[in-house]
C-alpha cells in the first residue's frame, strides 16, 4: 500500500501521476512526428511536375535524327502520334507511337513489296 506522505487528495500515488503525464507527453511527441512525417510525404507527393528542357541542339529526348549528305543531323518530320493512356489511381500507363517520315517510306515499302509478293504468287 502506498504510503500516506506519498498520496494526493485524490488517493493516487504521486509516481502514478508522473507515469501518466510521462505516457501522455510520449504520446503526444509520437503523434507530431507522425503527423509532421505523413505532411512532408503529402508534400512530396502532390509537388508540380515540371517537363524535360530540350537539349543544346533544340531537340527533346526520342527525336529520330537523319543525317543529309553534307554530314548534318537533321531531326525527321513527325507524321503521326498516337497516345493511349491508362489511369488507375496514382498510376498511369502510357504508351506513345510516333511515325516519323522515314517509318512511313519503310512501311510503304513493304507494303509495296508485300502486295507484289501476293500478286506473283495469285498470278
Amino acid at each position: 500500500m502506498a504510503d500516506s506522505s506519498d498520496t494526493t487528495r485524490r488517493g493516487l500515488p504521486r509516481h502514478e501521476w508522473r507515469e501518466l503525464a510521462r505516457l501522455v507527453l510520449e504520446s503526444l511527441a509520437a503523434g507530431m512526428f507522425v503527423s509532421l512525417v505523413l505532411a512532408l510525404a503529402v508534400f512530396i507527393a502532390s509537388a508540380q511536375a515540371y517537363a524535360a528542357v530540350p537539349g543544346r541542339s533544340g531537340n527533346g529526348h526520342g527525336t529520330l535524327m537523319l543525317q543529309d549528305a553534307a554530314g548534318n543531323h537533321v531531326p525527321a518530320p513527325l507524321l503521326f502520334t498516337d497516345v493511349h493512356m491508362s489511369v488507375s489511381g496514382m498510376i498511369a500507363r502510357v504508351q506513345v507511337r510516333q511515325l516519323q517520315a522515314r517509318e512511313a517510306l519503310l512501311m510503304a515499302l513493304d507494303a509495296r513489296r508485300c502486295s507484289t509478293s501476293r500478286s506473283s504468287i495469285t498470278s
